[in-house]
């Protein structure tokens, strides 16, 4: 999974599948919820879940040992950011679904993107095309007419709604990191840092907070368990993996599909029935995501083409620097080796050739 770079069908569908299993995460936090858990309790065993499922595989594995080892000073500072942001958006996350819909909640954090392209831009040099933009502006109207009915129903808040947007700034912050960190970490390992960052802030916010982490049913138990190892282990190494061969402002953007995803999920799961608006959202999105797309393939071939032609005159300037500089030697000696077997050493000092040589010079 992590030797070369794997064709780029093959990453769509990965990330497909990691959208599709992520889309259980909001039915299941909502789940445990209902089944007396605290939002405190829910993040912490998430994140020991997947810490617990991952530390054997580097435990065991000398190369991963040295790899953790072998981390510099900067790449722990990076790690460390990302455990608190991984904390930070599971908590704001869970928080926010308290007084918000699957929908809501599922479309409000696909704002992500924006702050992805303008982070991107800021920190990590990666630039977008204007009308690429337009198509992810446009992707974004289609994921508010996803949630628009629900915006204004019952059971929704402004307190859920600045929660969840600042979960998706958190989003959009750890992916900026990730991107910086995937460049030189392996996925299982970086995986595994970041969790058990995450678990031990947790566990010291919920001792500070006094929440209550349990007993609970072992139905909670249950959904928490699924919840850490299908949808967090499962789901968010495919993000990890991905952001090693795609930019972050794209594979963000690929994720706007997500809601729909996620509003088939919890119309399975909690009988929340999509209405026309989703559909609508879904065509618009679509179209938004193709026209993006369209602009960045051909910002990358424009890019691909500099690139190669750079080379291209990189070569041939070298080539000639090099068919000068043997010509040059060769005219050397050709014109020293006579004047060497002329001179004799007695009469070094009235050699006509370096007295030649040294007036043409």
């Amino acid at each position: 999974m992590e030797n070369g770079a794997p064709a780029k069908t093959r990453i769509y569908l990965t990330m497909l599948l990691g959208m599709v299993v992520m889309s259980f995460t909001s039915p299941l936090l909502k789940m445990a919820l209902s089944y007396g858990a605290t939002s405190e309790a829910v993040t912490l065993y998430r994140t020991l879940g997947v810490f617990t499922c991952l530390l054997p595989v580097v435990a065991l594995n000398p190369a991963k040992r040295s790899e953790v080892k072998s981390y510099s000073k900067k790449h722990w500072i990076l790690l460390l950011c990302l455990g608190t942001l991984k904390a930070m958006g599971f908590l704001f996350w869970i928080e926010g679904l308290k007084y918000t819909s699957v929908f809501v909640a599922s479309t409000l954090t696909r704002t992500s993107p924006i702050w992805v392209i303008i982070g991107g831009y800021l920190f990590l040099n990666e630039k977008t095309a204007f009308k690429a933009i337009g198509g992810m502006l446009l992707s974004l109207v289609g994921v508010a007419l996803i949630g628009i009915s629900d915006i204004t129903g019952a059971g929704n808040s402004w307190l859920g709604v600045i929660l969840v947007m600042v979960c998706a700034l958190v989003q959009a912050s750890e992916m900026l990191v990730n991107r910086v960190v995937r460049r030189s970490g392996t996925l299982w390992t970086t995986m595994f840092c970041i969790f058990a960052i995450a678990a031990v802030e947790v566990m010291i916010y919920s001792f500070v907070t006094k929440a209550y982490i349990g007993p609970f049913s072992m139905q909670v138990y249950l959904v928490i368990a699924a919840l850490a190892i299908f949808c967090t282990l499962l789901g968010q190494s495919v993000n990890l993996w991905v952001l090693k061969y795609m930019k972050a402002a794209t594979v963000s953007i690929i994720q706007l599909i997500s809601p729909f995803i996620a509003a088939l999920t919890a119309f399975l799961m909690l009988n929340e029935k999509p209405g026309i608006m989703t559909f609508i959202g879904a065509i618009i999105m679509i179209v938004g995501l193709y026209t993006y797309f369209k602009e960045e393939a051909k910002e990358t071939a424009h890019a691909e083409a500099d690139l190669q032609n750079n080379k291209q005159a990189e070569i041939i300037n070298e080539a000639v620097t090099e068919a000068i500089a043997e010509t040059t030697e060769t005219i050397a000696n050709d014109y020293s080796a006579p004047c060497a077997a002329a001179c004799s050493p007695s009469k070094d000092s009235f050699c006509g050739c370096k007295n030649s040589t040294s007036s043409e010079s």
